[in-house]
């Protein structure tokens, strides 16, 4: 711990933000007095490195006794930089993560009562293009169905326009929500602060400034554009947990079946243990 103090922890690697009614002249002074003699002056680490490879395509399903199947779906994305950041983001907040506004929530928990939550995230990397993700949970038999639909949804954004309610509505809420950010001194001072340390004020100097002409420009076809670049079915890894032999039966009420999504059996992994990762020997308690 002192060895990474003393390589670290230094004023190269700390950002001070201040925020407030005070002299900007007369406050420089007082932080220089304050923090100008520290001790360590600390060594500039690298940038986090990508992970090496992105998780492999297909269909996967891994054995837990509980009454809920979990399903994960992610693809390989974008990050915060890219052209398509501001359409992609209303792509994936009109499509499943604009909560109860969202085609996912609304088909899934609303119409069909198969979920309590239903969310898809799409993160834009900070240091490097991060996962689009969508996660819901459903009684084991129901899994199959929620997935039937969830697929139908994901297609349907990349086949169709979105309408120019969900479009307008989507924009709205990101550039009316931003100045929540700022609401006080100390949100501006944190916030600002994280895009000195992260790097996108060097990057993008314009993003504050140009964020809501940047939403207010996407329009349905760029949703759709994004939505066919993006969500492409085949790079898609899809994680299912559960009562396997319960989730590959599906319910009786629907035709949806696991195996013709997956195009075959999903691949069988196993449980392993949340803290070394290694496979859990059968009979470990979940």
């Amino acid at each position: 711990m002192k060895a990474f103090e003393k390589r670290y922890v230094g004023p190269k690697n700390f950002i001070l933000a201040v925020a407030g009614d005070f002299d900007r002249g007369a406050m420089v002074k007082k932080l220089e007095a304050a923090f100008g003699k520290w001790p360590t002056p600390g060594e500039k680490p690298g940038l986090p490195a990508a992970p090496d490879k992105p998780a492999q395509a297909g269909w996967y399903m891994v054995e837990k006794d509980v009454n809920q199947g979990r399903v994960s779906i992610g693809l390989p994305s974008l990050d915060r930089y890219d052209p398509d950041w501001a359409a992609a983001r209303v792509m994936n907040d009109i499509l499943g993560g604009g909560g109860f506004t969202s085609r996912l929530v609304n088909r899934i928990r609303s119409d069909e009562g198969l979920a309590y939550s239903v969310n898809s995230r799409i993160e834009g990397g900070t240091y490097y293009a991060e996962p689009w993700r969508l996660v819901f949970q459903s009684k084991v038999r129901s899994v199959a169905y929620a997935t039937e639909i969830a697929m139908g949804e994901i297609q349907k954004m990349r086949d169709s326009l979105v309408t120019p309610t969900e479009l307008v509505a989507s924009r709205n809420k990101f550039v009316e929500s931003l100045p929540v950010q700022f609401e006080t001194a100390n949100a501006m001072a944190g916030g600002l602060a994280v895009e000195e340390l992260t790097g996108r004020y060097d990057k993008d100097p314009a993003y504050f400034a140009d964020y809501a002409k940047r939403l207010n420009a996407v329009t349905a076809t760029d949703v759709q554009r994004v939505a066919k670049r993006l969500l492409d079915p085949t790079k898609m890894t899809v994680l299912m947990v559960g009562q396997s032999g319960e989730m590959m039966k599906g319910d009786d009420k629907h035709a949806a079946s696991i195996t013709k999504l997956a195009g075959g059996d999903p691949k069988r992994l196993p449980l392993r243990d949340p803290l070394t990762m290694k496979p859990q020997q059968p009979g470990t308690p979940n």
